[in-house]
């Protein structure tokens, strides 16, 4: 053994730290990758919000602007007690169809508010010859309240999903 050389038990360069290697210089490049990679996948799934890709629906888009789509219930203040039917229908460029199957001189037309929670249009009675505006406001998805001006009259109406 070299005369000046200590003891200590071990071989030289085991065991021993290196510098600018070690777990800590390996671990935070990939956890930079691992965060790119969630950023990129979650932009991919779920989509920009108020960005449309062509041929698709907006997922920034509330699912309640369809939670009008069906048959409802409708009661009119103007005749207490009495129910009619109205078919609503949400279309692909957010106007409604609607269709009253028991009143066939009645014809509403509207479009999607508010981010699809309010209906807006205009109600036509041709037997009367009036037209007024109305407003359909979802409370939640099985119910709305609204008003309507028909033949110079404000009504409330409340409508349930059937």
């Amino acid at each position: 053994m070299p005369p000046n050389v200590p003891v200590t038990g071990r071989q030289p360069g085991v065991g021993t730290p290196v510098s600018g290697k070690g777990p800590r210089k390996f671990l935070v490049p990939v956890i930079i990758a691992v965060v790119i990679i969630g950023v990129i996948a979650t932009i991919v799934l779920v989509g920009i919000p108020g960005t449309t890709i062509p041929g698709t629906t907006n997922p920034g888009t509330p699912a309640i602007s369809h939670a009008f789509d069906g048959d409802w219930l409708v009661e009119n203040t103007a005749n207490s007690g009495t129910v009619e039917l109205f078919r609503i229908s949400i279309l692909p460029d957010h106007t409604v169809a609607f269709s009253v199957p028991g009143s066939p001189n009645i014809n509403i037309s509207g479009t999607l508010s508010d981010e699809g929670k309010t209906i807006k249009g205009t109600l036509t009675d041709s037997a009367a010859g009036t037209t007024g505006p109305f407003t359909l406001t979802l409370s939640d998805n099985n119910h709305f309240s609204g008003t309507w001006l028909v033949r110079g009259h404000n009504y409330a109406i409340t409508g349930q999903i059937q």
